[in-house]
């Protein structure tokens, strides 16, 4: 697609601005050769994606518009066309390892699906996360149970893990993975969502505090009222002081920790 700009340049016009309206600027076909060579004799107009002109000394005259290209139609996002599971055993035993109980499993509806998972080359037993918008399935994003190696739905939506969980809230926690989710649920923060990708910048680290292991901050949400968030399940709010003196409501991430972790960093901050 060639825009005005584009176009009016192989014409050796350069407007002041793109703005519409009228302007005067010289005329790149007679004002080299005239006496008075800035003299403004060429009257442009710009009206939104099209422009007109004419030159009052030499009565060159055109007009012209942007060249759209079709667009090409993107298609509508692919929709998971089952559920995963129940979470087996082994689904659970490794949510229990990084401190997940099954009642938050069950409550998320984690379960289980034998994928194929590039990486590994091959089909492996993977724990299934769920991906909703209003109780609907949107994705479900797979993780080996074996190794670190991960999947999801071909063409389907990218969306916030656990979006129902902040509907209506006005401070949220945002964290890098499903299971840092998971575990600040855990501690007491339902109101938390992950990226559907990791972050892609340096963490900040978080000062140490009475002992308690620092753990990379992925996300800072300041609450829309003046007042700190509320966790929602019993608690003061989480107030972690930041480099440079700063304080947010709520951190996100629990570096790849336990539950039991996030719960300790939560109890030394407040």
């Amino acid at each position: 697609m060639a825009t005005l700009a584009e176009r009016l340049l192989e014409h050796g016009i350069r407007p002041r601005h793109y703005s519409v309206g009228d302007q005067k600027l010289t005329c790149p076909r007679c004002s080299a050769q005239r006496r008075n060579r800035t003299d403004p004799c060429l009257s442009l107009t710009i009206d939104g994606v099209k422009a007109i002109w004419k030159c009052h000394h030499c009565d060159w005259s055109g007009a012209l518009s942007e060249q759209s290209a079709s667009k090409p139609r993107r298609d509508a996002p692919v929709r998971p066309q089952w559920e995963p599971g129940a979470p087996t055993p082994a689904t659970l035993k490794w949510l229990a390892a990084r401190g997940i109980s099954e009642a938050t499993a069950r409550r998320n509806r984690i379960g289980t699906a034998r994928v194929y998972i590039p990486a590994a080359k091959a089909e492996v037993d993977c724990i299934a996360f769920p991906y909703f918008r209003g109780g609907e399935l949107v994705n479900v994003k797979f993780r080996a149970l074996d190794e670190k190696a991960f999947i999801q739905v071909k063409g389907a939506e990218a969306l916030l893990y656990g979006l129902d969980d902040i509907a209506d809230m006005k401070t949220i926690i945002i964290v890098e993975g499903e299971c840092d989710k998971l575990a600040c649920e855990e501690a007491g923060y339902r109101s938390t969502v992950s990226v559907p990708r990791p972050a892609a910048t340096r963490p900040t680290t978080a000062p140490p505090s009475r002992g308690c292991t620092p753990a990379p901050i992925t996300s800072i949400v300041r609450s829309a009222s003046s007042s700190p968030g509320t966790p929602t399940s019993g608690g003061a709010p989480w107030r972690p002081s930041l480099p440079g003196g700063s304080v947010g409501n709520a951190a996100g991430g629990c570096g790849g920790r336990t539950a039991k972790t996030c719960r300790a960093r939560t109890r030394t901050r407040r």
